[in-house]
């Protein structure tokens, strides 16, 4: 099987084009979106954590979450709540939202693998158990320096959001709460392409070969990707570190 590698839909507003995509697809990029001052703090601070700046070869040793989990307590670094970045946010969601207590993650990663621009044939899964808790929600990827196609992206399957979102609505009440383990098993007996997706030799109809897409975007542009959409790690990460803030928000209680 061979999926087809897609790019999401590119906006700077939330038009009705954009809207529709992003009910389509469950994934938009927005450019520009996190502005140049907050970038500029975040990587100050990214540098005093670390003792250098990411881009320096000294500094890969140290590029992990544990040391970078403090920015998560600096109200200044929590990219999602910068106020461009929240007004998407509320826009996308249609409603009020909680942001995550951590503040996010930083994705500060070194190069690691031989550098490919093929997706993945392993790990492609899905977060959240929609029959155990809600999961309305969405995640937010912001580029903190350029990242280009085949850089280290996460990959991500267009509209598998509304799939799997479908497969949870129609699980029948015997099999609901059951360990995710046999759940992914019955989803993926209902669509083969999943097994291949993970590397199974299954044949596929090319009606039915997944839409991926590898975030990237240049410094400043957030990629959005709704809840329950299957995703995956890249294979490679480089030339260059790869230099990511991730956060993942829901519903506000009281808008549920």
């Amino acid at each position: 099987m061979h999926p087809k590698v897609i790019d999401c839909h590119t906006t700077t507003t939330l038009d009705q084009v954009a809207s529709d995509a992003w009910n389509e697809d469950g994934l938009i990029r927005f450019t520009g979106l996190v502005p140049n001052a907050v970038l500029a703090h975040v990587r100050e601070r990214l540098t005093a954590l670390v003792g250098y700046s990411p881009e320096n070869p000294l500094a890969f040793p140290r590029l992990g979450k544990p040391k970078l989990k403090p920015l998560g307590r600096e109200p200044s670094c929590v990219i999602v709540d910068s106020e461009t970045v929240s007004q998407v946010v509320g826009q996308l969601l249609g409603t009020s939202w909680s942001r995550p207590n951590s503040g996010g993650s930083w994705f500060i990663s070194p190069p690691r693998g031989e550098q490919t621009t093929e997706p993945p044939r392993e790990g492609w899964h899905w977060d959240g158990r929609p029959d155990l808790h809600g999961c309305t929600g969405l995640w937010v990827f912001a580029m903190l320096a350029d990242l280009p196609f085949g850089a280290g992206g996460t990959w991500m399957m267009a509209g598998s959001h509304q799939i799997v979102s479908d497969f949870y609505g129609n699980l029948p009440m015997d099999r609901r709460g059951q360990p995710s383990k046999k759940v992914r098993r019955w989803f993926s007996d209902q669509h083969t392409w999943f097994d291949a997706l993970n590397g199974a030799d299954d044949q596929i109809p090319e009606s039915e070969s997944p839409r991926i897409f590898q975030v990237s975007g240049q410094a400043g542009d957030v990629v959005f990707m709704r809840s329950l959409t299957i995703h995956a790690r890249p294979r490679s990460i480089g030339p260059g570190p790869r230099q990511i803030y991730v956060c993942s928000t829901e519903p506000s209680k009281a808008s549920r």
